[in-house]
């Protein structure tokens, strides 16, 4: 399902802290963790820097009501990198497209959570 870019700053984001894989177009997976998600897209945090505009793959599980799910999303770098701490990267994605029922779980995890703004 695509998603769209329309109003996304005024989508609900909500503060997290979880393990988040970016897997490159040419295979290379990258560790992150991400700080802040949204149905559109996600914060994180990684060692390497991103370049805007580089599509990639995100993988990351979220727990709501005792069940995890897997969430896969093709996403494009929206935010290039900017350094955070020593070695460490803010990166911001927007979600391009992901599955249905993967999109469904992921708004119904974060109407369960407090809004970041």
């Amino acid at each position: 399902m695509k998603i769209g870019m329309e109003n996304r700053r005024s989508i609900k984001r909500v503060l997290v802290d979880l393990s988040c894989a970016i897997t490159m177009n040419n295979g290379v997976k990258i560790p992150g963790i991400a700080k802040n998600l949204s149905a559109k897209g996600m914060f994180f945090e990684s060692n390497y820097p991103l370049n805007k505009g580089t599509e990639v793959t995100v993988n990351f599980n979220i727990l709501l009501n005792g069940e995890l799910k897997a969430i896969e999303a093709t996403s494009q770098i929206e935010h290039q990198a900017t350094k955070v701490s020593l070695g460490e990267y803010g990166i911001g994605v927007h979600f391009l497209e992901m599955d249905e029922e993967s999109l469904g779980f992921l708004e119904k995890y974060i109407d369960g959570c407090p809004s970041l703004h």
